[in-house]
């Protein structure tokens, strides 16, 4: 019963660690958001290869411009040309571009959500760099 009971307050501390990490990068980011919908996918043996469609969201109330997005991900993912160029989000608005991506099929297969990371400009001429959690949502 000991045991269960330490097991279980680990297995408690290791969720809330998980959750304020988790919970600390998309507050990092609450001006922007990052949806995306796996549009073809194509299996080659160990990768896929399709065409993704990316949303960048603009949840601010300046513009931004200059936005590039890259995947943040290390590993066996890449998109054509190695980014999305977006131009300049005004604010409340978003952007979507399509594009080719390359990704290897077991770090597809996982579920877990792509990391983008995102480069802009602020009106004020600053530069800002930000990772995303994306949402992958329907095709």
């Amino acid at each position: 019963m000991g045991i269960l009971r330490r097991a279980s307050v680990v297995s408690i501390f290791v969720l809330t660690v998980a959750v304020v990490l988790a919970i600390g990068s998309v507050s990092f980011a609450a001006d922007l958001a990052v949806r995306y919908a796996i549009v073809s996918a194509d299996k080659d043996g160990v990768t896929v290869k399709g065409t993704i469609r990316v949303e960048v969201h603009n949840l601010t109330g300046s513009t931004m411009k200059n936005v590039d997005l890259r995947i943040a991900h290390a590993g066996p993912y890449s998109i054509a040309k190695g980014l999305f160029q977006f131009g300049s989000i005004p604010p409340g608005n978003a952007k979507t571009v399509t594009g080719s991506y390359l990704f290897d099929e077991a770090s597809l297969a996982t579920g877990t959500p792509l990391l983008w990371r995102i480069d802009y400009d602020t009106e004020v001429g600053s530069h800002q760099q930000v990772i995303v959690p994306g949402i992958q949502i329907g095709q």
